[in-house]
């Protein structure tokens, strides 16, 4: 799965690296929540998703910040995704093709 598939199911930040990706939703009340929430949708819309972390980058107000900028307060999840494996050949003698990002 690509970074575009993911941004498709509805999350607007989205990174990948070493194939772990990140979705992160930015708040403005929200201190006193972990960021489950946002991993319980990730879950919902990628069911072969696997919980790598999860958690609450809080700021500071800053006023004037624009959404999405390094200063807001947002969730973030960190999670894998299974790849699929199709066995092509049911010989013994025969390699998986594994379809992966």
């Amino acid at each position: 799965m690509k970074i575009k598939d993911v941004q498709d199911l509805g999350f607007t930040h989205v990174s990948k690296r070493l194939g772990v990706f990140m979705v992160k939703k930015s708040y403005f009340w929200g201190l006193s929540k972990s960021g489950e929430e946002l991993w319980n949708k990730v879950k919902e819309k990628i069911p072969n998703a696997t919980l790598v972390e999860y958690g609450n980058n809080y700021h500071d107000f800053v006023g004037g910040a624009k959404a999405g900028s390094p200063k807001d307060s947002y969730f973030w999840v960190k999670f894998k995704i299974a790849e699929e494996v199709l066995n092509l050949d049911l010989t013994d003698s025969a390699k998986p093709v594994i379809l992966s990002s």
